[in-house]
């Protein structure tokens, strides 16, 4: 299975972000629920994307449930499931050292090794905690790679890692940082910290609210925003260079053409392609319903496709999969119908032209409802994910959807 490149590779920084083996998607798909979360030492909520080994076994983190810690609702888990649909829980945290709240997708090594992030727990500060980064052996032995503090160098890392050849690891920081708008960091294979970048929550942007791609020179491309600030817009495309300058690669002119991006590929000729979770339209409230947006190498800014026409879908709040044909697969948290009351959610094709297809339309109950993370495919074009509500239990699920 393959996915996301800069979420599953850890051999080297990526230049190209297109996988192979996605069909398009003009038939029917049909979904299978390999597992239903109970809710209680299994875990409870996936909202990241999945990553796989040779094998088939699925591997992801849970944000909650695990244990009694964390007021009671666990403080969450990684987990092994079987092409059968068995699932194992690797590791539990404990809201102590170890970090809480894993709600980033996982990387993993040649070795089976995986690499994530807690967004909480750690060393005492910032309430609960300012998260740490962590590995997990497939013998669920688990280390803190490192701890972050706070002010200094960061807090609350939610979202998943990029590494290279060499061991370092690549993320974003949603706070901290002297001017508490959050960092772009590395952290080497001994666990020292290097701050690339600390964001002003000025014409820069801030709050990066999503995880790294890199290009073969090593420049790093996230997403961020600030609410308020600016006197354009802090919803930005942003590139950090290997000796920490950063520029804003695309600022987004609010709602027109979207709000709110949620992480970027890119393909060999240098174009970037993502999601906004709102914005371009009058629709959902009056904030707009999202976009599938593509962006030049000059940063000049094409949507593709405009959500809220119908059952097509509302919100994309993940990152986007594509084919060797340019094909973009996504999910949406809510829209397409079903028994919620906006929508139990979508997953979605979006053509190069532009045409978008509703690949499934999640029902609620068993089915599942609120597909919060990005997807992955195998090499005959299944594709993979989770949603973080519904299932048996309603404490989530991990689906597979075939073609007919």
């Amino acid at each position: 299975m393959v996915g996301l490149l800069g979420r599953t590779c850890v051999t080297g920084l990526c230049a190209a972000f297109l996988v192979s083996g996605v069909a398009s998607g003009e038939a029917r798909y049909k979904e299978k629920i390999l597992y239903s979360f109970k809710g209680g030492s299994d875990g409870t909520g996936p909202g990241s994307a999945l990553v796989a080994d040779v094998q088939g076994d699925l591997y992801g983190a849970t944000f909650s449930g695990g244990g009694s810690g964390c007021n009671g609702f666990g403080c969450g888990t990684v987990f092994k499931l079987t092409p059968k649909g068995q699932e194992t829980v690797l590791y539990a945290f404990r809201s102590g050292g170890d970090g809480a709240g894993p709600d980033g997708p996982l990387i993993m090594d040649a070795q089976g090794n995986l690499y994530g992030t807690a967004g909480y727990g750690g060393i005492d500060g910032c309430e609960v905690g300012c998260g740490t980064i962590f590995e997990v052996t497939p013998q669920g032995h688990e280390t803190v790679l490192y701890a972050f503090a706070g002010f200094g160098d960061g807090s609350n890392p939610v979202n998943g890692l990029l590494a290279d050849a060499q061991g370092n690891f690549y993320g974003t920081a949603l706070g901290g940082g002297p001017s508490v708008f959050g960092e772009v960091f590395q952290v080497s294979p001994k666990g020292a910290e290097t701050v690339l970048y600390s964001f002003t929550g000025g014409a820069d942007g801030g709050d990066p609210d999503s995880g790294l791609i890199a290009d073969a020179e090593g420049d790093l491309y996230g997403t961020g925003y600030v609410q308020g600030g600016c006197a354009v817009s802090c919803n930005t495309v942003f590139k950090v260079t290997p000796q920490g300058s950063e520029t804003v690669f695309h600022d987004f002119a609010r709602a027109k053409k979207g709000t709110d991006p949620v992480g970027v590929i890119a393909d060999a000729a240098g174009n970037f392609y993502g999601t906004t979770e709102y914005g371009a339209g009058r629709s959902c409230g009056g904030g707009g319903c999202g976009t599938v947006f593509k962006l030049d190498p000059a940063g000049k800014e094409i949507v593709l496709h405009t959500f809220g026409r119908g059952n097509d879908g509302v919100f994309p709040a993940a990152g986007l999969l594509a084919d060797s044909q340019g094909n973009l697969y996504g999910t949406t948290i809510w829209g397409g119908g079903g028994n919620c009351p906006h929508g139990c959610g979508t997953v979605f094709e979006v053509t190069p032209n532009g045409e978008e297809t509703v690949l499934h339309a999640f029902a609620g109950g068993t089915d599942g409802q609120g597909p919060e993370g990005a997807l992955i495919a195998d090499a005959q074009g299944n594709l993979y994910g989770t949603t973080a509500a519904g299932g048996s239990s309603k404490n989530g699920t991990v689906f597979e959807l075939t073609k007919n």
